[in-house]
């Protein structure tokens, strides 16, 4: 039984950990994203990013 529950903590721990990490790779995502693409934009027009 002991067991049972350890190895039952283990897996939501491991889950929580992933989800959380997922979390934040997608925060992560979606602020990079536009900068990426106004470097690409300015980059391809010729111009610098600031202006």
């Amino acid at each position: 039984m002991n067991l049972a529950g350890a190895a039952a903590g283990i897996v939501a721990g491991v889950l929580v950990t992933v989800s959380s990490y997922a979390l934040l790779g997608a925060v992560a995502v979606v602020v990079t994203v536009p900068f990426l693409l106004v470097a690409v934009r300015s980059a391809g027009a010729g111009r610098p990013a600031a202006g």
